[in-house]
């Protein structure tokens, strides 16, 4: 009966790690002194190959895309970061989720050299102006979404191997 137990147990902290099982909260909780603060999130909705070309590239505002795979830790903890970016940042920029991996979407990680996983593709007026990838820092996002917003972001296929970012 022990072992059963036991293998129950495992199988909880498995799917939690997983986050499968556990629920995903619509809020992270931070402590700052004695308070609890509750970061707002905004759900960012799915592109696909079939619909990028519509959401993506015929749009003005800053764009970001997030390229995202089911079996990514890192993703899975970007994705509530990227929600309450969304909702910060909600009247200047539009944010995007794309699952790579799924249907032809593999096309556009080919198209864009998307080589690892999370990568966040910045595009404006149609062009891949700037690119993030690997475990991701918020603040790092954050800062990339204010340099691109203030139009120092230059295409990524302008830029030169040595040329430094600011």
């Amino acid at each position: 009966m022990k072992i059963n137990q036991f293998f129950i147990l495992g199988l909880i902290v498995v799917s939690c790690l997983f986050d499968v099982g556990c629920g995903n909260a619509k809020h992270t909780q931070s402590k700052k002194g004695n308070t609890t603060q509750t970061a707002k999130r905004q759900p960012i909705s799915q592109v696909t190959m079939a619909t990028f070309d519509s959401k993506v590239l015929k749009n003005d505002k800053l764009i970001i895309v997030d390229f995202w795979t089911d079996w990514c830790g890192p993703c899975k903890s970007l994705a509530p970061v990227m929600e309450e970016l969304a909702y910060e940042y909600r009247d200047k920029v539009v944010f995007y989720r794309i699952n790579a991996e799924k249907d032809n979407n593999v096309y556009l990680t080919i198209d864009y050299e998307v080589r690892g996983y999370p990568t966040i593709l910045y595009f404006k007026g149609g062009k891949n102006i700037d690119r993030q990838t690997g475990s991701i820092l918020k603040e790092m996002i954050s800062q990339r979404i204010d340099s691109n917003l203030s139009n120092k972001g230059v295409p990524v296929e302008q830029k030169r191997e040595g040329d430094k970012e600011e």
